[in-house]
Formats: structure tokens, C-alpha cells, sequence
């Protein structure tokens, strides 16, 4: 069966035992239900608090992180397009070069515009980046949309 050790009114383990008589601290765990951590008060159990959520700040590092990562994905990307321009030089690199200028000067702040830096939830930090994603392929070339393929923030 399964029985509850008791610290005084908190259950500190759950054992399986042939009878509660083994130790004086038993009680039936399954007449209370309930785990270590819990707690039972005048024959009640008394559920262990919830852990504290995860602070926004603590999830915005880790998310801004993987932004980061991202990209250096795509900015290596559009400097590979730049390099194949600068070495082919077609009529339209000045043009081309320019627009790569624009996404890198874009992609270089997307942790720190105003959206981002405003957020102060997760799905409103996660749309702010999504949004500046958008506004920057919404201004790319048919050649620098490729750079964005597979980004999922």
C-alpha cells in the first residue's frame, strides 16, 4: 500500500509498505491523495503552493537570445547575397547594396526598437519581433526574401 511519511503536518515522502504500522509518521496516501510537499492539516489535504511563474524578464532573455541567433542566420545570409553582388558588380548593385544596407541596419535593432523594448508580455514581445520581421521582408528583393526562408521567432 501506499503510505504518506509525515513531518508534522507536511507529507515528506510517499513509500510503499506492507502496513502503516512500520513507521509511527504513516498516514494512507491514498485515503488523502495528494504528494510530498503537501500538506495534511485536521484530516485535510492541503495542496503544495504552485511554483512561482517564470518572471517575463527571465523568459524575454531566453527568447531575445534565440532572436539574436536567428539573426546571425539571416544577416550571414544577406552578406553572402552582398558578396555575390560585389563580385559579379550587375547594374543594379548599387541599388541591391543599399536595400542589404537597410535589412542589416534593421536586423542589427530588431532586440531594441520601440515595440520590442515596450513589450511587457510574451506574446506582445513575440508579435513586436514578428511585426519588424515582416516590415523588413516586406522590404526585401525577390533574391533577399530567400535570407528569411525558415525563421520562425
Amino acid at each position: 500500500m501506499r503510505a504518506h511519511m509525515m513531518d508534522g503536518d507536511l507529507i515528506a515522502n510517499t513509500i510503499e509498505v506492507e502496513s502503516l504500522d512500520v513507521f509511527t509518521s504513516l498516514v494512507d496516501a491514498d485515503l488523502y491523495g495528494g504528494g510530498p510537499g503537501d500538506s495534511i492539516i485536521d484530516g485535510v489535504l492541503v495542496p503544495k503552493p504552485a511554483p512561482p511563474a517564470t518572471p517575463y524578464a527571465e523568459l524575454s532573455v531566453a527568447y531575445l537570445n534565440e532572436v539574436r541567433l536567428i539573426r546571425e542566420r539571416i544577416l550571414a545570409r544577406i552578406n553572402g547575397y552582398l558578396l555575390r553582388l560585389i563580385n559579379n558588380e550587375p547594374p543594379a548593385y548599387a541599388e541591391e547594396k543599399a536595400l542589404c544596407e537597410t535589412l542589416i541596419a534593421g536586423l542589427l535593432d530588431i532586440t531594441t526598437i520601440p515595440s520590442v523594448l515596450a513589450a511587457t508580455t510574451m506574446p506582445e514581445l513575440e508579435y513586436a519581433v514578428k511585426v519588424e520581421y515582416a516590415r523588413l521582408v516586406g522590404l526585401a528583393s525577390e533574391n533577399l526574401v530567400l535570407a528569411f526562408r525558415q525563421v520562425d521567432v
